[in-house]
């Protein structure tokens, strides 16, 4: 597998790094104890994945727990960050400072926003009762070749359109979407899920989705516009010509050195991502 990331050094512009890892680091996520991690999720470890309530909302659990985990680790890291300017002169100081209190703000707010959803998955997993998440099953014909878990609040459509509006107060929470691409049993499999209350904007995009007749490729685009790291086929990436491949880059730094282009959803050459055989959604959209 490669993994891909964005290589941030101060005084130069922000690059795109694939690195070889292995399969086992690329599934690995170390928030629960490996005793509850395979009593919980043995449903969709130990048995073929199934577009059921049960296995999707086991899928959006892990990641939505994956992702307050990793938002938990980085406001240390914003921490670490504002003790970095000794020393150093005070115009630099100031931007160090700056830099650190608006990415621990932001991250501050994301991390609130997913402990109120993830305070509704606990609901649901203690009650056994999952009719407060719905969620799109795309089934692929073959395992998806980027493979990734996130929540989101998209911020466009699949028409290029802004989405929704996105508020810095915290009492304004916007729609979230999870992401999750995975492969079981040599099947591909790619579920996006979401909490009833957020159907406004979730239920919208798939409604799009469907209308406009797209294919994986499309869906390709919306993760690797949204996911910010994600696992990479290297057959797939190999089999790519450098246009493409420095279009995926182009599409995954959007958001990290410049705004993310809704318009980049519309894409004028193909992924040659495995096709849609089935689509799955609960409710009916």
């Amino acid at each position: 597998m490669l993994k891909i990331s964005i290589d941030l050094k101060s005084n130069t512009a922000p690059k795109i790094t694939l690195i070889k890892t292995g399969i086992n680091n690329a599934s690995t996520f170390s928030g629960f104890c490996s005793i509850h991690d395979k009593r919980l999720f043995s449903p969709i470890e130990d048995t073929p994945f199934k577009p059921v309530p049960l296995h999707c909302f086991l899928v959006t659990y892990r990641g939505v727990s994956r992702e307050l985990f990793s938002k938990d680790y980085a406001s240390k890291t914003f921490e670490l960050m504002k003790t970095l300017d000794r020393g150093k002169s005070l115009p630099h100081q100031i931007a160090i400072q700056a830099a650190a209190s608006s990415l621990g703000n932001d991250n501050a707010l994301t991390t609130g926003d997913l402990e109120y959803i993830k305070s509704k998955l606990d609901a649901m997993l203690i009650s056994n009762d999952y009719s407060g998440l719905s969620y799109a099953v795309f089934a692929l014909d073959f395992p998806p070749p980027v493979m990734g878990s996130a929540i989101v609040g998209p911020t466009f459509d699949f028409n290029g359109d802004k989405a929704q509006n996105i508020s810095s107060a915290a009492s304004d929470m916007p729609d979230y979407i999870a992401i999750n691409s995975f492969s079981s049993e040599n099947k591909g499999y790619i579920v996006l899920s979401w909490l009833s209350e957020h159907n406004t904007t979730c239920s919208k995009l798939i409604r799009q989705f469907l209308d406009k007749k797209l294919n994986a490729d499309s869906l390709a685009v919306f993760m690797i516009l949204l996911i910010e790291n994600f696992y990479i086929s290297p057959d797939w990436w190999m089999s790519l010509d450098s246009d493409t491949q420095s279009l995926i880059k182009k599409l995954y730094s959007q958001g990290i050195d410049t705004c993310t282009d809704g318009d980049s959803i519309s894409i004028c050459r193909p992924l040659f991502f495995p096709s849609i055989t089935n689509i799955m959604t609960c409710p009916m959209i």
